[in-house]
């Protein structure tokens, strides 16, 4: 069906091949439809639910008998932060949609939710480390707090794993899975067995790691990394001065891995942020694809991925951390002072020439198309308008392919595959998918269907709040007699005995003023006032 609600917000309306494949499967479905039965309000309902590859999958069925009935079958494709979290979580994530999808049919009666994993243990533990309080606090309120639907572990097979989903090896087979909820969490977002915070007994090699980053008195950046023992330097180098000092510290903890290949090894760094990502969140970016929950690549990742990469070449390792700094009274602390100042003396050695960046490279990787050749092929049946107005901005023709600014140019054909790839499915804004589009091609004139996409989105459209429109300035009508309408305001005067401000009164019709000392600003004194005031006692209570 994704493919049929992409289409719907393509301008001009667009039946890709892949809408229209997913249009003849449709028809081919529901004209073998099975057999459901409608539900009944006097019984309780059923819930099964799975998760596999990123999608939610669900059966609602009621007792028929001696056996389960179906009602309805229920599918869902979870977010980019469901998708990369535990397979635990993913099974929490698919609960939470399919009790959505199913709300309108079960209309608050009964239902038992039945799942692989235990779900109320996993949300009633403390907090876990690998989502936010929001998502968890969001989580509790749509699964545990509704008082019609009871959570139970599904001991049974579950009907819900024999829906199809689309993968290469076709329908899955269902396997038991029994396992303990809270041993798969420890596997699933613990670092490697290889890997522990402490320090190992008589290890073959003890490491220590420093990166520098600073400026000299003009301004400009050095930057670099040291590995050494506590008398000698094993590896120093020096980096391009746009790199951080976190990132120097990855790629300083990345080398001496490297050299503890195969080997037990002690490493000591200063660097809180280097040993945290080996200890504590590599693991979870790695299951999320090192990417955010916007779709973007993490700081650092690339630093990050070779990381976890070289936290698996030796045999085992302790990371540790040293206090930077210290006095020279430990092994320890020599030996992470020696780090710190060879990085600090390799920064400021010039690089050597770094290797020229192939500029086309990644301007020829078209990601919406599967080659390059269809770019090619797309380009050469575009209207001679069209190219003649490539030509006009400085395009160039050169190997079958016309680019501008060493930018591919886009037919106006391929504009709604563009936009649609550049919304993604982290739903960006118009002005991110200009910015992404200028960025890698040449596309003029597309501002304008993104915008017209970005506002047909519905899934935007529901999240967002958009823009507040503000109420327009209005004038109070005009008083009819006095003092049925007052203005009121405090003001701040200099101390005398016990009052500190001036409660002053306005009649909107008159213009009549009256001021009064009053100690404080509070509600309950200035309404004491306002009743103490002989004009109200005589004019009444105001509207």
């Amino acid at each position: 069906m994704q493919p049929l609600y992409d289409a719907l917000t393509s301008d001009p309306f667009t039946l890709t091949p892949a809408a229209e494949e997913s249009f003849h499967t449709l028809k081919s479905v529901l004209s073998t439809a099975p057999a459901l039965g409608l539900p009944d309000y006097e019984k309780p309902f059923k819930l099964f639910v799975s998760e596999r590859q990123g999608h939610a999958l669900g059966v609602l069925a009621q007792s028929y008998g001696q056996r389960i009935r179906p009602i309805g079958y229920f599918s869902g494709q979870l977010d980019n932060v469901a998708k990369g979290s535990p397979s635990y979580m993913r099974a929490v994530y698919a609960a939470q949609l399919l009790l959505d999808k199913t709300a309108d049919l079960i209309l608050v009666h009964d239902c038992t939710l039945l799942a692989p994993h235990d779900i109320t243990a996993i949300l009633n533990q403390t907090q876990p480390k690998h989502m936010s309080a929001a998502r968890h606090l969001r989580l509790q309120c749509a699964i545990l707090l509704p008082d019609n639907v009871t959570l139970q572990r599904c001991t049974i097979l579950n009907p819900s794993t024999l829906l199809p989903i689309p993968s290469p090896g076709g329908v899955e087979e269902h396997t038991v899975d029994t396992h303990d909820c809270f041993e798969l969490m420890q596997q699933e977002t613990a670092h490697l067995p290889t890997v522990s915070a402490t320090a190992l007994d008589n290890p073959d090699i003890t490491l220590f790691v420093d990166g520098s980053r600073f400026s000299d008195d003009s301004g400009k950046f050095h930057t670099g990394y040291a590995v050494t023992t506590t008398d000698s330097v094993l590896e120093a180098r020096p980096l391009p001065a746009s790199c951080s000092a976190q990132e120097a510290e990855l790629k300083a903890l990345t080398a001496a891995c490297k050299l503890a290949a195969g080997k037990t090894a002690n490493i000591f760094s200063d660097s809180r942020y280097a040993q945290g990502v080996a200890l504590d969140f590599g693991t979870i970016w790695k299951i999320r694809g090192f990417l955010t929950a916007t779709g973007s690549p993490i700081k650092n990742s690339q630093s990050v991925a070779d990381l976890m990469d070289a936290l698996t070449l030796p045999k085992q390792v302790a990371l540790l951390k040293v206090k930077a700094h210290g006095r020279l009274t430990s092994p320890e602390a020599i030996g992470n002072h020696l780090a710190d100042t060879t990085a600090k003396e390799i920064a400021v050695t010039p690089l050597a020439d770094p290797p020229a960046i192939a500029m086309s490279a990644p301007l020829l990787q078209v990601t919406f198309l599967d080659s390059i050749d269809k770019l090619k092929l797309c380009q050469t049946s575009a209207p001679t308008d069209e190219i003649n107005g490539w030509l006009s901005k400085d395009a160039t023709f050169k190997d079958g392919l016309y680019s501008c600014n060493k930018k591919p140019c886009i037919p106006r054909n391929l504009y709604p595959s563009l936009v649609q790839w550049a919304h993604g499915p982290t739903h960006v804004s118009k002005n991110l998918m200009n910015n992404l589009i200028s960025k890698l091609y040449f596309a003029p004139g597309i501002t304008s269907l993104t915008r017209n996409y970005t506002a047909a989105c519905a899934i935007c459209a529901k999240c967002n709040p958009g823009r507040l429109e503000k109420p327009p300035v209005l004038h109070l009508a005009k008083p009819q007699y006095p003092f049925q309408r007052i203005q009121i305001d405090h003001i701040q005067m200099p101390r005398c005995g016990r009052f500190d401000y001036v409660l002053v009164i306005v009649d909107m019709f008159s213009g009549w003023p009256e001021a009064l000392p009053v100690a404080n600003m509070t509600a309950k004194t200035t309404a004491k006032k306002n009743y103490s005031l002989r004009l109200f006692a005589d004019m009444g209570f105001l509207k």
